[in-house]
């Protein structure tokens, strides 16, 4: 195609200014092109004003025919409900040449989904790669005609639809007999005929999504992910065996999609080759569906328990506070058979730095990494929660060598909790704590260091006695530097004098403030390390106390 990208655009040439530009080869030229591109992969489909990069077609004709002329800026076509420009979709399309083209469709109304149909049908040999997100019409005649063609080298296929309605069932629950009332929309009804899509590795289907008929096969599925009130018409052992004659499935994600619940006799195997499994449910269905499968120590698991309180009772409002939010709920009563890499793993992690939800995290010495999240709702109930709790139950009996608070401003954490977490874990060599709420509730380090002092008993017991090393931060604007070296002193010494000290200590002590005012707190930073080195120096075989700027952690 010749002549401008977008109507009233024209390339700059100025015969005084030095073409320097001219000079470069054309390889660094689309180089450059690629870097801005990468920089700017918001939509590219979006007015000239809020998508600079293809700007460059107009630094001088050399770099407009070089970009023009390469398939690889122009095979990649998304296309934003409302905002994006239908002559540079034209114009992608065509300089895309012959090149396998990735598509994005999202939100798009009725008469821009027709536009981009309509655009997209001759070219649908080359699609390798098709995303239909937040689609508004589930009845959209254009989506369906679309999905109906031949797609010989798609690869990676998503369908997503915008709905209001909600799951239910299937389980009982005595206390909830009523039904909520909600309106019901209509789904996408979606006759999936896998034929159509023979290289297909990578199937999404998530919400609002009526498959006619069984799940189809796709031999050659790598990734397979199942979402959000997509319908399930199959029972349990249905499904394990559907993933059976799945033998390449690598990754598995299941969010709100339910197969019928049925009793077996013994949990399913998954396929050889998975490594992945993701389950977003509520306790009723996510305890039952694990107990359904045997998931072997290298699969990597990330289990959410969400709360639906429309959903035949998720929580009962009884009890907000204390453990009512629990993930642990949402487990098999019996891990050892279905979730055995809760015992393989080697080292833990906590997180509850935001109170909307918490994180159990453990990883084995091999690298498999098992994630636990459970949800919150009443952001105000924080106060009284207990997740921490959840650590000592969830991977007892594990070679836990290392634990690591990851932020904690939104659980309580007391000695008593963390002489559990110590018990349950009698390995423990290093223990780090970071961004912990300071000498409050939530500290996390001033109830450990009241945890790690010998007990009243004669003769006394010293607890965690493997236990080497700590690391631990602490911010500036919480003012607690001398509090916390004392506290520190008095547990590190008095656990000395009982003949099992702490080997390492590193203490990060972290400030806030612009590159360019550095000098301004030089000096405020080297009284802190002379206040800790003080109070610490001889207490243990090793200590390193830094300190470290976040101004760009934010």
């Amino acid at each position: 195609m010749d002549g401008p990208l977008v109507s009233g655009a024209t390339t700059i040439s100025d015969p005084s200014t030095p073409a320097y530009i001219h000079l470069l080869p054309n390889e660094i030229i689309a180089e450059i092109a690629l870097l801005v591109q990468a920089f700017n992969a918001g939509d590219t489909c979006s007015d000239v004003d809020d998508e600079p990069w293809y700007r460059l077609l107009w630094v001088c004709q050399l770099w407009s025919t070089v970009i023009r002329s390469r398939p690889v800026f122009w095979s990649t076509v998304r296309i934003q409900g409302g905002s994006f420009n239908r002559a540079f979709l034209r114009t992608s399309v065509a300089y895309s040449g012959d090149a396998p083209l990735s598509v994005s469709i999202s939100s798009t109304s009725p008469d821009e989904t027709a536009f981009a149909v309509e655009l997209l049908l001759p070219h649908v040999s080359r699609i390798c790669s098709l995303e239909l997100c937040g689609m508004l019409d589930t009845q959209d005649k254009y989506v369906k005609t679309l999905l109906h063609q031949n797609m010989l080298i798609l690869r990676k296929l998503t369908a997503q639809f915008k709905t209001k309605n909600r799951l239910r069932g299937p389980y009982e629950n005595p206390m909830y007999e009523y039904a909520i009332e909600h309106a019901v929309e209509p789904l996408f009804a979606w006759n999936l005929d896998a034929a159509r899509y023979p290289m297909l590795t990578e199937l999404r289907i998530r919400s609002a999504v009526s498959l006619q008929g069984r799940l189809p096969s796709v031999p050659g599925l790598k990734l397979l992910e199942l979402a959000n009130c997509t319908t399930a018409p199959m029972t349990v052992p249905e499904f394990g065996q559907y993933l059976s004659a799945h033998p390449k499935l690598e990754e598995l994600s299941i969010s709100h999609y339910r197969p019928a619940l049925v009793d077996i006799a013994a949990p399913m195997a998954l396929p050889a080759a998975l490594r992945t499994f993701t389950l977003d449910d509520n306790l009723h269905y996510a305890a039952a569906f694990l107990s359904s499968f045997r998931f072997p120590p290298h699969v990597d698991l990330h289990i959410t328990r969400s709360l639906d309180f429309f959903d035949f009772g998720d929580v009962d409002g009884s009890n907000l506070g204390g453990r009512a939010f629990s993930v642990l709920r949402a487990l098999p009563t019996d891990t050892r058979i279905p979730l055995p890499i809760l015992t393989a793993v080697s080292s833990i992690e906590f997180e509850h730095q935001w109170e909307e939800h918490y994180t159990l995290i453990g990883r084995t010495p091999a690298g498999h990494t098992v994630r636990l999240t459970g949800l919150i709702h009443e952001p105000g109930m924080h106060e009284h929660l207990e997740n921490f709790s959840d650590l000592a139950c969830a991977f007892r009996g594990a070679p836990v060598v290392r634990l690591f608070v990851n932020g904690n401003s939104s659980t309580r954490v007391t000695a008593e909790h963390w002489e559990t977490t110590l018990e349950a874990f009698p390995l423990v060599e290093e223990i780090k704590i970071v961004d912990t709420g300071s000498f409050s509730t939530f500290d996390a380090r001033v109830s450990l260091l009241a945890a790690l002092l010998p007990d009243s008993a004669s003769p006394p017991t010293i607890p965690a006695q493997t236990l080497k090393a700590l690391i631990m931060s602490s911010e500036d604007h919480n003012e607690e530097d001398e509090e916390l070296s004392d506290v520190l002193a008095d547990c590190l010494k008095t656990r000395k004098e009982h003949g099992c000290g702490i080997e390492r200590l590193r203490l990060v002590l972290r400030y806030m403030c612009a590159p360019a005012d550095e000098d301004s707190v030089a000096e405020e930073n080297a009284e802190r390390v002379a206040l800790y080195t003080k109070e610490l120096e001889g207490l243990v075989d090793k200590l390193a106390v830094d300190v470290v700027n976040h101004f760009y952690s934010y």
